[in-house]
């Protein structure tokens, strides 16, 4: 990008909206992880745990995840971080 335009780039393919959302080990989740892969496999790109030295600033447990549709991105994040 330069000159406020950007050039030489094709931007013709498909668009997606990228969420990244975490979970802290203190908390208790409505939602395990296993439901939350059931129900959102083909959408999760990433998940694991964060090391501990970020932690404390991205949570424990992390999940990326990728969708076509804003309003159920949403619903993902809605999900994962729904407490008891």
């Amino acid at each position: 990008m330069c000159y406020d335009k950007i050039v030489n780039v094709k931007l013709d393919y498909p668009k997606f909206y990228c969420i990244y959302t975490s979970r802290r080990d203190q908390n208790k989740y409505k939602y395990s992880s296993s439901e939350i892969f059931d129900k959102y496999n083909n959408y999760i790109c990433m998940s694991g745990r964060m090391s501990e030295a970020l932690s404390s600033a991205m949570g424990n447990e992390y999940f990326i995840a990728k969708f076509d549709d804003f309003d159920e991105m949403i619903k993902f994040r809605e999900i994962v971080e729904e407490k008891e």
